[in-house]
């Protein structure tokens, strides 16, 4: 058998026929050389796992694991079970590397054994911000405390490398979670004592997709919910986290009820929207809340209308728009922030 790799790259894909060629593409491209490919197969019914085979017979560092459909934190571990690497590096099956991603994040986990996990940046690749990075690009590479992920959702990035003995510790990424499974895998390493840089430099690009996991407002607001209320748990000696993950439940809280009445209100379910408009009045206490509330009660057809001009008018890059009310624009301008996905 040949010398292990020094770095396992996983890539789960799932119907990726898409957009996979492009990103074992970018993966050979690397100028850091030693490393294996696994793509893991996660029970696809499109082309994925013929064109995963293609590539296999071109580079022997690919090899090719399949499984039954389970979602990304299994098809995740799946990988990370069969590697031969001492760091992992994460790929999903639709972004992009450039060719000295590797290198970079390799070069501050070995000039520093202190650091266990890189965290990457990366320009949006489709979707409003097109173009624009993911983080905002600096000189300094900045540790990250279990508190600034915990405050910021999308403190680590999903482009990152990070030792095995990350993982040996805390195990693999929950297969419970069928959305955020990443930002739990960072917050309970972080909780374990593991230490984080972020490589503010974009080396990658991150596709945004419309059928994406993460395109689901409620559904990816439900999962970080779940992800907050796990870390509740883990964090229930340390106040300080504990006070951050109490805030975000708050917040979130707030931004589930206000996606599920904006899907009410655009299915036309005007009594189950009137209901979340009421429940969010009762969290925020405020006149421009209050005035949807109303609206959502006693003229839902206007608000609906006045809901989707603004989304319209939003599409084509409007600087402004027609008379609206001011609570009409606070509840439309609200959005989770976040770069998870699978």
């Amino acid at each position: 058998m040949t010398a292990p790799p020094t770095i396992s790259i996983i890539t789960p894909a799932y119907n990726a026929s898409e957009f996979l060629s492009q990103t074992v593409a970018s993966a050979l491209a690397q100028t850091f050389r030693d490393f294996e490919l696994l793509i893991v197969d996660d029970g696809s019914t499109d082309d994925t796992r013929n064109i995963a085979l293609t590539w296999a017979r071109t580079d022997p560092r690919i090899r090719i694991l399949t499984r039954p459909h389970g979602g990304p934190s299994a098809a995740r571990n799946t990988a990370i079970a069969d590697a031969r690497g001492q760091y992992f590096a994460l790929l999903d099956s639709d972004d992009l590397w450039h060719p000295t991603f590797l290198d970079a994040q390799m070069s501050i986990l070995t000039s520093s054994r202190t650091v266990d996990i890189v965290t990457g940046n990366a320009y949006n690749l489709g979707g409003a911000r097109d173009g624009e990075p993911i983080n905002p690009i600096s000189k300094s590479c900045p540790q990250l405390s279990l508190r600034d992920i915990l405050e910021r959702e999308n403190s680590v990035f999903i482009m990152s490398v990070f030792r095995r003995a990350v993982v040996e510790r805390i195990t693999g990424f929950d297969e419970r979670l069928p959305l955020n499974e990443d930002y739990d895998f960072w917050i309970r390493a972080a909780h374990a004592g593991f230490v984080f840089v972020r490589n503010p430099v974009p080396l990658g690009h991150y596709r945004r997709r419309p059928d994406s996991i993460s395109a689901n407002e409620i559904e990816m607001i439900t999962g970080i919910l779940r992800v907050f209320r796990n870390a509740r748990e883990l964090c229930a000696d340390r106040p300080r986290e504990l006070a951050v993950i109490r805030k975000q439940l708050a917040r979130f809280e707030e931004e589930r009820l206000l996606a599920s009445a904006k899907a009410n209100l655009v299915g036309r379910n005007f009594a189950a929207a009137s209901d979340d408009f009421n429940s969010l009045l009762d969290v925020r206490r405020d006149l421009m809340t209050a005035t949807v509330a109303r609206l959502s009660r006693y003229a839902p057809v206007m608000l609906l209308w006045a809901y989707r001009l603004k989304r319209a008018l939003r599409r084509r890059g409007a600087a402004s728009a027609p008379a609206a009310s001011p609570a009409f624009h606070s509840w439309h301008s609200a959005e989770v922030h976040h770069d998870h996905r699978a």
